[in-house]
């Protein structure tokens, strides 16, 4: 109390000049329709700033929520192509060959459908890499389910929590992934042994097989996690004509679609084609699948 009465024996005088200004601006803003003009153009100013500003600040914090949004929407598109493609794709071969249905489980007649994950944490610099996902189980997220970027093919999820899961990307010697050279049909097995490098090999390739510098790769739908004709990456070397004849089984170099460096939004596949690990083991037993 003492502080604040010496505060205003020290500084009155400051304070009466304040309060005098401030009713002298009064007097005159509100006597005078020049300056009540200047009082209300200065006001709208000066709203409209705070206004902008704040409407600048409530755009930038929106835009990851929009940037969400579009990724999933450009990742739709992409799936929904990919459906009419693959079905395009089986009519014609039907005029051709009979084409044979191994299973319910394994039918692509609906659109594939799928859950947007974020990148929590990743690691593409070691032997077996390692990426966590915000998406778990209560997101409808299962093992062995197929993980996919906006550029290709990024990889299958190993484990599942409630609220998070793990997704083996093909940096990892762990996961090998059935594909083929879409151009001439050749197909391979596409691995990854090379830490420090985000290019991978296909091989056993067959010793007839053909291929160029550039060709793409995509996977092959020989196995029960993805569809044929997802983009892996571009054969980054060489070439093989009709007259050049390997020994045996060959290997090339795999440019890999999906920039791991980058990666931020995954989507795992969740329906459409995916086939849980309980159907697998059911189809197997069958012998629906060979």
């Amino acid at each position: 109390m003492n502080r604040l009465v010496n505060f205003l024996k020290n500084n009155g005088h400051w304070l009466l000049l304040l309060l005098f200004e401030a009713i002298a601006l009064s007097l005159l803003f509100n006597g005078s329709l020049y300056h009540r003009f200047i009082r209300t153009t200065f006001s709208n100013k000066v709203v409209g700033s705070v206004q902008n500003i704040s409407g600048e600040v409530k755009s930038y914090l929106s835009l990851k929520e929009k940037n969400k949004l579009l990724t999933e929407q450009l990742a739709q598109a992409e799936l929904n192509y990919l459906h009419l493609k693959q079905q395009i794709d089986f009519s014609l071969a039907d005029t051709i060959t009979p084409y044979i249905k191994l299973s319910d489980s394994l039918s692509t007649t609906s659109p594939l459908t799928f859950v947007t994950a974020e990148v929590i944490s990743s690691s593409i610099s070691h032997r077996k890499n390692l990426v966590l996902l915000n998406k778990g189980k209560r997101d409808g997220i299962k093992e062995q389910m197929g993980v996919v970027s906006a550029t290709g093919i990024a990889g299958i999820i190993s484990s599942v929590r409630e609220n998070y899961s793990v997704m083996v990307p093909l940096l990892n010697p762990d996961l090998r992934l059935s594909c083929l050279i879409k151009r001439t049909g050749y197909s391979g097995t596409l691995s990854w042994n090379d830490p420090g490098n985000t290019y991978a090999r296909l091989d056993e390739l067959s010793s007839h097989s053909i291929y160029k510098k550039g060709d793409t790769v995509v996977t092959s739908g020989y196995s029960l996690v993805f569809p044929q004709g997802l983009f892996v990456g571009t054969i980054a070397e060489g070439k093989r004509q009709n007259d050049e004849v390997a020994a045996s089984s060959s290997s090339v170099l795999v440019k890999l679609g999906t920039d791991f460096d980058r990666l931020q939004f995954v989507y795992i596949i969740t329906g459409g084609f995916v086939v849980s690990s309980s159907e697998a083991d059911s189809i197997f037993q069958e012998g629906g699948v060979r």
